[in-house]
């Protein structure tokens, strides 16, 4: 139907399938670049991102403008905990981030949520819900944690447990954060035997943990996001430290 539309920000951003969550789509807007400053009479349900000169590139087989550039608008159109899976998923990818900031500047864009973004930036992080859980972490002010720090599995030596987040403080405390998302105990079966099972394997995990000094576990899940000084009193109980 627009075979001249270039898609933009957020739409882009799904056609390059960069990590974000679904809540980010409740108005349902298509995003595309314009040449044309964004008019008071134009469709709802259409936001036009103004560009100068738009450099496009075709994935997902449509017309898209480049990785770089969707970055960038994206983390203008979003708060820093939204943008900041897509910025980790798109170095999970192997895209280079370094001179977004640089560029926002050439470009007469604020770099001030794009240079915290590339700051914290991590592909370790395994997936949209962690990145989240640690951009909410960040913004609480704690110290940033180091992401999936291998523990030893006695179990399975070639398969090392991986812990989400970790702490490590003076006088051999270290502490580990568990972020327990919706997607570890989805199942087809509900039975009660099989919601047991899972429940002794996170125990038994924990155990194995402590036995290699993790001296404290402390779990959250997607509620304590959503309800930061929640996690904020998780963590704090749990002795992790803020930021000098």
């Amino acid at each position: 139907m627009h075979p001249n539309w270039i898609f933009a920000g957020l739409t882009a951003a799904c056609a390059y399938d960069l990590d974000h969550s679904y809540a980010l789509h409740h108005s349902m807007i298509i995003c595309i670049a314009s040449a044309y400053s964004p008019s008071p009479h134009q469709s709802r349900q259409l936001k036009r991102i103004y560009m100068r000169n738009v450099n496009h590139t075709r994935t997902s087989s449509i017309p898209v403008t480049d990785i770089h550039r969707t970055l960038i608008d994206c983390a203008t159109l979003f708060p820093f905990a939204d943008a900041l899976p897509m910025f980790d998923s798109a170095a999970r990818k192997g895209v280079s981030i370094v001179g977004l900031p640089d560029r926002c500047r050439t470009l007469g864009i604020d770099s001030a949520n794009v240079t915290a973004l590339c700051t914290y930036t991590d592909p370790l992080s395994e997936n949209g819900g962690e990145s989240f859980a640690r951009a909410t972490i960040i913004q609480l002010g704690f110290v940033v944690p180091r992401l999936q720090r291998p523990f030893a599995n006695p179990a399975n030596p070639s398969a090392p447990l991986r812990a989400d987040f970790t702490w490590e403080l003076p006088g051999g405390v270290i502490i580990v954060a568990e972020f327990d998302g919706m997607g570890k105990y989805v199942m087809t079966d509900t039975k009660r035997s099989s919601i047991q099972a899972k429940v002794h394997a996170e125990r038994e995990r924990e155990d194995q943990l402590k036995s290699q000094g993790v001296t404290t576990i402390v779990r959250f899940e997607f509620e304590d996001l959503t309800h930061p000084e929640r996690l904020e009193r998780k963590l704090l109980q749990a002795g992790v430290p803020k930021r000098q």
